[in-house]
């Protein structure tokens, strides 16, 4: 299983490797415009993870919004009902069906990760604020995938606040190793 989730997380970097790769020139010119404009000391830890964050956000985007089948407005794809997928997802794995935990886990969790490690380390916003970030973010996911054909569930919406969170709790934890070991 624990191979299972590594290839899915593999496959999800590889398809969204290209939309990263052909955002990275356009944020490099637009944010150093943006940083002689506004006469910014330039701090390049900083630099460097807000260009990490810019692609794991092009990244994303290309994963979530981009429309498979057209733009039009539709609700049959909409799962409004909450922890309808995820217990359905928890029968599968308890009858040896690994898939779709992989894509619904990894998919929705782990790719939500990032976010809650960025934002903290990006802007100092506490968990609660960087959960709520997480949420709106999945939010505004999920309100678009109505209008681009694809599917839309409330529990991608709980399992993406959830990685945020997680992410949050990595980022504390790594802030606390590192801040012992300065010592």
């Amino acid at each position: 299983m624990i191979l299972r989730l590594l290839v899915s997380a593999m496959n999800y970097m590889r398809d969204m490797l290209p939309f990263m790769l052909s955002a990275a020139p356009f944020y490099v010119v637009v944010r150093s415009l943006y940083v002689k404009r506004k006469r910014m000391p330039l701090r390049l830890p900083r630099e460097l993870v807000m260009f990490a964050f810019a692609m794991y956000c092009a990244g994303l985007a290309s994963a979530t919004v981009l429309p498979t089948e057209g733009v039009r407005f539709s609700l049959e794809l909409l799962q409004p009902y909450p922890f309808h997928t995820i217990l359905k997802t928890f029968r599968e794995l308890a009858r040896g069906r690994y898939a779709l935990f992989t894509d619904n886990f990894v998919g929705n969790i782990v790719v939500f990760m990032p976010l809650g490690v960025f934002i903290p380390a990006l802007w100092k916003l506490s968990f609660a604020k960087t959960v709520l970030c997480g949420f709106f973010s999945s939010l505004f996911i999920e309100i678009s995938q109505l209008f681009i054909h694809r599917h839309s569930d409330i529990d991608d919406l709980i399992l993406n606040t959830f990685g945020a969170a997680a992410g949050y709790a990595l980022w504390k934890l790594f802030s606390f190793i590192g801040e012992k070991n300065k010592k």
